[in-house]
């Protein structure tokens, strides 16, 4: 049993790999239609309990994936605060040397 945080042992495409190997063709028509209601039922529960794994394998990654997202947020708003400075005082340099750029481009090409 795999918990919500480590990545499943049993691949997507050894999930179907399986299911096309092994259960389709254990679970035919000729074997679901003598047994009737029994074995449709059983036909079904397979197939919703392979659903279940493959559902439950992709909510794993997904989950994974979305704890490795929070952490890279994490990472940079602890460094935003500092680079926010940063930005707001070139944002501003820019803002007020407008008027004088055309005279600081001539004097930088000469």
């Amino acid at each position: 049993m795999c918990d919500m945080n480590t990545m499943p042992e049993i691949s997507l495409g050894q999930m179907k790999k399986l299911k096309a190997d092994l259960i389709e063709p254990l679970v035919t028509q000729i074997l679901v239609e003598p047994l009737g209601n029994s074995g449709r039922l059983v036909s079904s529960w397979l197939e919703g309990a392979l659903e279940f794994t493959v559902l439950k394998h992709e909510v794993i990654v997904l989950k994974i994936k979305y704890n490795t997202v929070v952490s890279k947020i994490t990472v940079l708003s602890a460094v935003w605060p500092k680079r926010k400075i940063f930005i707001e005082g070139a944002y501003k340099v820019l803002l007020f040397t407008k008027p004088q750029r055309k005279q600081i481009s001539a004097l930088l090409s000469t």
